[in-house]
């Protein structure tokens, strides 16, 4: 256990001073530019979402999907409204199911994993800190952070995971998904200071 301690500790210095400087009182992260509480809503965004419960065009909802990742903040607000859309899309080119049918609801979820994480493998996934039934809260509790705050909010709890992860199985080597995890928590933490 010292040893999983001494890799987090060297992992985490980078940013740590820079972090704890970056807190305010209350905890929460602050950089002084901050999203809108409220956008817009983007009927592109929203047409995507339409695009991937309806077609069976594989373009189309490849297309659909490229426009959501990409949609930032604004795309995470849409996606958050059809967490419990249980329409079924007609093809399954965007399921992650390993068995049994998937709805909008799922694919909304996991659109929002990926704007948020970065997910090189499916063990990476295994330490996301989100989950379909409280991501919402997860996200309203962070309301009025940037992209790139609550990207790094994620990585710290996917850091926590796999910490918990270490202690529970000791033998299973965790320093790999620490460096990855410690690696982006560096890269968040610049995208912030330097107003992203």
């Amino acid at each position: 256990m010292r040893h999983i301690a001494s890799i987090v500790v060297l992992a985490l210095l980078p940013f740590a001073l820079t972090y704890s400087r970056a807190q305010d009182a209350g905890g929460a992260i602050t950089t002084g530019k901050t999203q809108p509480r409220k956008a817009p809503a983007s009927p592109e965004l929203e047409w995507a979402i339409e695009t991937i419960a309806t077609f069976s065009d594989r373009d189309a909802v490849n297309a659909a999907d490229v426009r959501l990742r990409t949609g930032g903040l604004p795309a995470i607000r849409v996606l958050v409204k059809h967490l419990t859309d249980s329409r079924r899309p007609p093809s399954n080119y965007l399921t992650r199911a390993v068995s049994g049918e998937v709805d909008m609801g799922d694919h909304s979820f996991w659109l929002i994993q990926d704007i948020l994480e970065s997910h090189t493998s499916k063990m990476d996934a295994s330490y996301s800190p989100l989950k379909k039934a409280s991501v919402e809260k997860w996200l309203a509790d962070r309301e009025g952070m940037t992209l790139a705050q609550l990207r790094r909010e994620a990585c710290i709890g996917a850091f926590a995971k796999i910490l918990a992860m270490g202690e529970k199985y000791p033998d299973f080597d965790v320093r790999p998904a620490i460096m990855t995890c410690a690696k982006r928590l560096v890269e968040l933490d610049k995208a912030i200071h330097s107003g992203g």
